[in-house]
């Protein structure tokens, strides 16, 4: 009997990682920049064409801190659904892989237990 391959996740999983990973850096590097530009910004008050310049690039930096850290939080989320999932699987397939006659009547309430409630616990 061939033995049936569950879902495998990983090219989710690198994916929602390495997105979460970007929205990190980009909410990192523009909150680097927004001190220099505010710096520019007032060293160059007087200079309306470049104090606009430089206000539009302060808006800019805020919207990617925006963008960032509602992208790094949606993909944080649904990392560590899949690496739940991929625990509740692995847990299940061991229960099912065992035996009736192997699971005692007080593991049952214990194996019950940790379907319900202690994989819920990991996040």
């Amino acid at each position: 009997m061939k033995k049936r391959k569950l879902v495998d996740f990983k090219v989710f999983d690198y994916l929602y990682l390495s997105c979460f990973v970007l929205g990190t850096m980009l909410v990192s590097v523009s909150n680097t920049f927004q001190p220099l530009i505010i710096k520019q910004f007032l060293d160059n008050i007087k200079i309306f064409g470049k104090a606009i310049c430089l206000m539009n690039a302060y808006v800019i930096t805020i919207l990617v801190i925006i963008i960032g850290e509602y992208l790094s939080k949606i993909f944080r989320v649904r990392y560590s659904l899949s690496i739940k999932e991929k625990l509740r699987e692995k847990i299940l397939q061991s229960v099912v892989s065992k035996k009736l006659t192997e699971i005692k009547k007080d593991e049952q309430q214990i194996i019950i237990s940790q379907l319900n409630t202690d994989i819920d616990v990991i996040r």
